[in-house]
């Protein structure tokens, strides 16, 4: 299962708990046999931290977390056409 979420548009109040709470959720999600791989476009500074600190939160996981500034990159590493 392969995801993109893009939120180059996104104004958030988003703290370090937040995605702390969203990695917690995403591993209880888990049973997947495979690789996950979640594609994150971002363009702002704070978006893109709090991603990384997403992608670090997800490394022990199936979840292949990548983050990108381009959309078009985020799909061709996802395989999309």
């Amino acid at each position: 299962m392969n995801e993109l979420t893009d939120i180059r548009d996104h104004v958030h109040q988003t703290t370090g708990e937040d995605i702390r709470k969203v990695a917690d959720f995403l591993k209880e999600r888990g049973g997947y046999t495979g690789n996950v791989q979640h594609a994150i476009v971002v363009s702002r500074t704070v978006s893109y931290g709090l991603s990384r600190m997403l992608q670090m939160l997800m490394d022990d996981t199936p979840w292949e977390v990548a983050i990108f500034e381009d959309p078009e990159e985020a799909e061709r590493w996802l395989g999309v056409e």
